[in-house]
């Protein structure tokens, strides 16, 4: 997508969420659509479609209704089999709070124009496995065995994924991340009602609900993430986040968790943007422009969830990410040698050549794929300007 198209996209975008003028020349919408739709925000502009906005082009207006359509058809369904989840726990006395989705989606102009996918949501630790043994119960199956991850079990029902959390995703096992697991603890004692459409279901209060939306851009930001969930966290700022409920109470938790430039860099990225208001929003006004442009242009390469580029090709950038020298190098190593070597399971012993092994198979694959000298050779540089980014956000310790 040339520059052109892209200040277009965001100008869409701009005119979809806060009805302003939509005045910038497009050299190619069909380049716009497929933008749109890697991430995930297809369905946004959909009030404003027409076959004269779209440059004349009838068939482009009706791909992109019918895309559209199906994006609100499927998210009416999420909203009807998350609602039988909320009355199923309600029934058995277990609090729970809804994680991003619907409970992002309150915060858009029209919340149905919000694409929708899996349905997450927390309870309290002391509820977590009553939850899970009553969610098995009523047909809801573990998607994967091997799924008991620390934080959440992800179940399934009727082909849609239920994410059943301890915690949000995000929170690390640090100081930091005992701190932030407290202040969610607490918040589930005072969950309040939300309502999309005819539905209603239970949400953290604002603080929190803020925090899950920062959370979950740090936590995909190493793998990619798309604007979908940079929309999510500016219309939560447009509808919550002014300057006295920053200083009074957003402020100090960021600032002890390390997230406060996190917060300010993507919020200002969105004013000089994607059309978020400055006036009364100036918390973030020190935040370096350059790195909110150097962020943009990461999310937009990356798509929703990095699926623009794939696993396969940015590997070994995700990798290198954050390694700056030889003993973290090392580490890298190591951690990826004991995770994927099977032998280290079943032979414990060889855990001390585990980085030995996994340089043998990248010289393997170096000397017997085309292309994958110079593939690597990009990816370390890739990683390195990744990691010179990701440092100036201060959201990963060394």
């Amino acid at each position: 997508m040339n520059e052109q198209d892209r200040n277009a996209l965001y100008a869409l975008v701009r005119a979809s969420l806060f009805d302003a003028p939509f005045d910038v020349p497009v050299d190619d919408w069909h380049a716009i659509y497929d933008e749109m739709a890697e991430q995930t925000i297809v369905v946004l502009p959909t009030p404003l479609l027409s076959a004269e906005l779209l440059g004349n082009d009838p068939v482009l207006a009706k791909e992109w209704h019918v895309k559209s359509s199906r994006h609100i058809v499927i998210g009416f369904k999420r909203m009807a089999q998350q609602n039988q989840l909320v009355q199923l726990l309600k029934e058995h006395e277990i609090p729970m709070a809804i994680l991003k989705g619907t409970a992002a989606s309150v915060y858009y102009p029209h919340p149905e124009l919000r694409a929708m996918g899996d349905i997450d949501f927390m309870v309290s630790p002391e509820d977590f496995d009553r939850a899970y043994e009553v969610m098995k119960e009523n047909g809801y199956e573990l998607e994967y065995e091997e799924d008991f991850m620390p934080y959440h079990y992800t179940l399934k029902k009727d082909g849609v994924e239920f994410e059943l959390h301890r915690y949000p995703p995000g929170v690390r096992s640090n100081e930091k991340g005992e701190y932030l697991k407290s202040l969610f603890y607490d918040g589930m004692k005072h969950i309040e009602q939300a309502t999309v459409g005819d539905y209603i279901f239970p949400v953290f209060p604002k603080m929190e609900n803020g925090l899950v939306l920062l959370l979950h851009i740090v936590k995909h930001l190493k793998h990619g993430l798309g604007l979908r969930q940079i929309i999510d966290w500016m219309m939560y700022v447009d509808r919550c986040l002014d300057d006295a409920f920053w200083e009074e109470q957003f402020r100090p938790v960021v600032e002890t968790a390390g997230l406060s430039t996190m917060a300010k860099t993507v919020t200002k990225l969105c004013q000089r943007h994607l059309g978020l208001r400055k006036d009364g929003i100036t918390w973030c006004a020190d935040a370096d422009d350059a790195v909110c442009d150097a962020l943009l242009d990461y999310f937009m390469l990356q798509g929703n969830f990095g699926k623009k580029i794939g696993t396969e090709k940015d590997n070994g950038a995700r990798l290198m990410t954050g390694v700056h020298n030889p003993i973290q190098f090392f580490r890298m190593l190591q951690r990826i040698g004991c995770e994927r070597w099977e032998a280290v399971k079943r032979h414990p012993s060889l855990k001390c050549v585990a980085w030995l092994h996994q340089i043998f198979l990248y010289l393997k694959k170096i000397f017997t794929r085309k292309g994958t000298l110079k593939l690597w050779s990009k990816n370390v540089v890739d990683g390195n300007e990744r990691g010179k980014l990701f440092e100036k956000l201060s959201v990963y310790e060394k």
